[in-house]
């Protein structure tokens, strides 16, 4: 059974997210464990936090642009 094209698209979307946002985490989890043993400074991870905020608005931008095209 085929998927009307406008839901897999939104599908894929979706996983899209959840692949940036599981990216985000790991990552955070990382660095925080890093802080926690006293091997990184909390500076590091907060620079990360900040960048992704970049990623994030990309993936919004994306986003709303194939919303908008349906």
């Amino acid at each position: 059974m085929r998927l009307p094209p406008h839901e897999d698209s939104t599908e894929r979307a979706a996983l899209g997210e959840n692949v940036i946002l599981l990216a985000n985490l790991a990552s955070s989890a990382w660095l925080f464990l890093g802080f926690v043993r006293g091997r990184m400074p909390f500076a590091r991870l907060e620079r990360w936090q900040t960048w992704y905020l970049i990623v994030y608005a990309g993936c919004v931008g994306s986003a709303s642009g194939s919303i908008a095209s349906l």
